[in-house]
């Protein structure tokens, strides 16, 4: 189904399952329909056999968002991520972090799932002014914030090694020298030269 996806088709085709069964005991004695091995197949047949249950975060107003205890940074964060400027969620983030209803783990969850998902350099700035609103998770917020610093300056330095290699290579320097100068790997060289 997921090749079929990636090949560019909207629609799902329908996928026919076949059991072969070779077992001892014959002829086959068990159930040939999956939904029956649930503990309640009553209940796993409403579920499965209908449409899935949808909650649509993008029509929920902030304001019942901030209402979902736990899960409302959370919420929110998934609902904006595609803001260019998440600094707009200053407020709301420092009140729902100052309600104390996050564990450490969900806080490094919830800014790790921002870095994957968002901007990253929206998002440093926004690390730092957390860090200050909300003195309880100061430390995890500034430390995420300075690894995502470093991790940028390590990217940005990386990048400009390359561009001095790939400048290098047009002017016929050895390879073994570039890779002197720079530091950088057999590897990431031969990726350059092709």
């Amino acid at each position: 189904m997921q090749r079929h996806l990636e090949a560019g088709y909207t629609l799902l085709p329908l996928v026919i399952p076949i059991l072969f069964y070779q077992g001892e005991r014959t002829p086959y004695p068990y159930s040939m329909n999956w939904l029956d091995d649930f503990h309640d197949p009553h209940r796993a047949r409403q579920l499965y056999g209908n449409a899935f249950p949808l909650v649509d975060i993008t029509v929920i107003p902030d304001e019942q968002i901030m209402h979902h205890r736990s899960m409302a940074a959370l919420t929110l964060v998934q609902k904006h991520i595609r803001q260019r400027d998440m600094a707009r969620l200053l407020d709301q983030l420092a009140a729902l972090l100052m309600m104390e209803q996050m564990s450490r783990q969900q806080i490094v969850g919830l800014v790790n799932y921002m870095i994957r998902a968002g901007d990253a350099q929206s998002i440093e700035p926004l690390l730092y002014e957390l860090a200050q609103r909300v003195p309880k998770h100061g430390e995890t917020l500034m430390t995420m914030a300075e690894e995502l610093l470093q991790r940028g300056i390590q990217k940005g330095k990386f990048n400009a090694l390359l561009e001095i290699a790939q400048k290098m290579l047009q002017r016929g320097f050895d390879s073994q020298a570039i890779m002197e100068i720079t530091g950088l790997s057999k590897d990431e060289l031969q990726q350059l030269e092709q």
